[in-house]
């Protein structure tokens, strides 16, 4: 594989317009809508490797936006599932001009995307859930910022949510606007089981983690694998000479929160903070919180949804909550599945020690796979 010829082939003069081919993906700006056209070339490139990455990002970190060599570019990256690559345009993005942020955006989402839909065995871990969210997607968001400004009325203070599971955190920023677009003070703890992921390299090798040191993928002799593949032996010393070197500490790291809301709540116009946690086993300060959401993770196993936990686990789950959270605390449970927005309200109530249902707005359904028609209490009963 001539690696030259081929990008030459892809961004040279006289190549297609590919950004202009794919309109629904590209040209409406619509985040984690639309697969991309297929294309081999797209496919040769991607499994090239680092030799056919580089090269591209070198033409995307140089290019105006509006050239078709840095479109073509970012095209062919968006193929790709490393997260290498989703690394090096991630940091492109805070120095990036304003008319490439946007597009640059839109593929480290997809890459993303793409790089949690790519194995070659089955995840062993059951919460391998997809880190992107869509704008506009959750009902309860509008709920949550009328609720927050009757918090504060009666408290005299800013309410406190706890947006947990929130993926690449698109679904808190909109959460933080529409705060501050209604002159609702509020304060956004946004939190995921991971939202930061290292790097190490050695001997030209490279492998990423997840926090816990548990890793996620590596690129050995130029080829890219998933952590739990069975590799040759040509490629073990490599492999466990990279997973000596995690140290949370020394090595590089880069956040899964999408650029677009990093950026967002480095700058003063909202108040969204982000931290590791997870659902499961909740961090003490959630007893500071006034609201909890928790959307589209919740999501019960049924025999036409594989959803993602069964209705025990589900129920363990927010009676652990109930155990952590102060009286008088609201939790929105909230699932997105075909296209309909399923919720639930509850507020814990300290006489019966339960999570008792709350009525929401008519025009919303209150049934909530999992966990519709119950009541639990805070030590896991129902």
């Amino acid at each position: 594989m001539n690696i030259r010829s081929l990008i030459e082939e892809a961004t040279g003069p006289g190549a297609p317009d590919y950004w202009e081919q794919d309109d629904q993906a590209w040209r409406a700006f619509r985040p984690s809508g639309g697969a991309l056209p297929e294309v081999p070339l797209a496919h040769e490139l991607a499994q090239a490797g680092k030799a056919a990455s580089e090269p591209l990002i070198g033409i995307v970190a140089t290019e105006d936006a509006d050239s078709l060599r840095f479109k073509n570019a970012l095209f062919f990256l968006m193929y790709s599932n490393s997260l290498f690559v989703y690394r090096d345009l991630k940091k492109l993005h805070p120095r990036a001009a304003t008319a490439q942020r946007p597009w640059l955006e839109e593929a480290v989402r997809k890459i993303m995307i793409r790089c949690q839909g790519w194995s070659d065995v089955p995840a062993p871990d059951r919460r391998s859930i997809s880190k992107n969210t869509r704008p506009g997607r959750l009902a309860t968001t509008p709920m949550i910022v009328d609720l927050a400004a009757e918090i504060a009325r009666r408290a005299g203070r800013p309410a406190v949510v706890r947006d947990m599971a929130v993926a690449d955190g698109i679904t808190s920023l909109e959460l933080a606007t529409l705060a501050a677009d209604r002159n609702v003070v509020l304060s956004v703890v946004a939190t995921d089981a991971w939202l930061h992921l290292y790097y190490a390299e050695h001997d030209g090798n490279q492998a990423v983690f997840k926090t816990d040191g548990d890793p996620v993928q590596y690129e050995i002799l130029g080829k890219l694998f998933r952590r739990g593949r069975e590799l040759p032996e040509s490629y073990r010393k490599p492999m466990k000479a990279l997973d000596s070197l995690f140290d949370p500490v020394r090595l590089g790291r880069i956040t899964t929160i999408a650029p677009e809301v990093e950026r967002a709540a480095a700058s003063a116009d909202c108040d969204i903070t982000f931290k590791e946690e997870d659902l499961f086993h909740p961090e003490p300060d959630i007893a500071e919180a006034d609201i909890i959401r928790v959307a589209d993770l919740l999501v019960e196993i049924t025999p036409d949804h594989r959803g993602y936990f069964q209705r025990g686990e589900i129920i363990e789950a927010v009676a652990r909550l109930g155990a952590v959270v102060k009286d008088g605390a609201y939790l929105f449970l909230d699932n997105y599945r075909r296209k309909m927005e399923r919720c639930g309200r509850w507020r814990k109530a300290a006489a019966r020690g339960q999570w008792l249902r709350q009525p929401i707005a008519s025009d919303m359904p209150v049934v909530l796979d999992g966990v519709s028609g119950i009541e639990m209490n805070t030590e896991g009963g129902r």
